[in-house]
């Protein structure tokens, strides 16, 4: 665990510094901003998990976001389940919910630095499978901080955060997120991100790739794809994979 925090914090202190940190969907990391007030976000996606049991499909999954003032965001998430196991087993049904409210209390635009916090509940409601299978026993919540530096094109998104749990080990949560914006429609996107227990029974790393490519202003394409880089002990590798689109309304 500490090898990964130390090697978080160098990242975050050599990484020069200053455009809009963009984390958020397709990535897991996520950053600072907010949608304008009275205005929505909303993403539509895929997205998947394969192991070496199988593959777990979240489709279509839903992601509301709702600006509230200048400065908060309120969220809900949830969508559709589908797992293939490798001897053609399958299972379908729906999803577990998960809700939060985004503040960002520090909010500098001369100098293009931003702090938020953005704590979420992950939970099983009237919809939600009972299928082990396809959506996870409990619930869990998510207390975290995100920060943004801007610079030309480049921009740098570290967040860090706690995740409680009501069954198993509570996690420290860290990512980073590297942004370049390389035309006014196009932006590449690769994120670390790392999630490791805290009575020291694991630690699970991956990276990802993405995009955002404008179609319109109110509307773009989003995608990534990733795979770990250190799994949990007794557990495979993962290869990760999101495709949508994200309207602004």
């Amino acid at each position: 665990m500490k090898v990964h925090i130390i090697l978080f914090i160098f990242l975050c202190i050599v990484t020069p510094l200053q455009t809009w940190a963009q984390g958020g969907p397709p990535l897991i990391t996520d950053d600072p901003e907010t949608p304008p007030d009275g205005h929505w976000e909303i993403n539509i996606a895929e997205q998947s998990e394969t192991t070496n049991i199988g593959t777990l499909i979240q489709v279509p999954y839903f992601d509301f976001n709702y600006g509230w003032g200048d400065r908060v965001q309120l969220k809900f998430e949830t969508g559709g389940a589908i797992f293939t196991g490798l001897q053609n087993n399958f299972e379908a049904g729906w999803g577990a919910g998960l809700a939060g409210v985004k503040w960002r209390f520090v909010d500098d635009d001369s100098d293009g630095f931003f702090i938020s916090t953005y704590p979420q509940l992950n939970f099983n409601y009237f919809l939600t499978s009972s299928n082990p299978v396809l959506t996870e026993t409990g619930s869990w919540f998510f207390l975290p901080l995100e920060f943004a530096k801007h610079f030309g094109p480049f921009a740098i998104n570290p967040e860090v955060g706690y995740m409680f749990y009501n069954q198993g080990s509570n996690q420290y949560v860290y990512g980073i997120v590297f942004a370049y914006k390389t035309s006014k429609a196009l932006e590449l996107l690769s994120e670390l991100h790392g999630n490791t227990n805290v009575d020291g029974s694991g630690t699970q790393l991956l990276f990802n790739f993405g995009a955002r490519y404008d179609l319109s202003e109110g509307l773009s394409l989003i995608g990534s794809a990733g795979h770990t880089l250190q799994n949990y002990p007794n557990e495979s590798s993962e290869l990760l994979s999101y495709l949508g689109v994200q309207l602004r309304i």
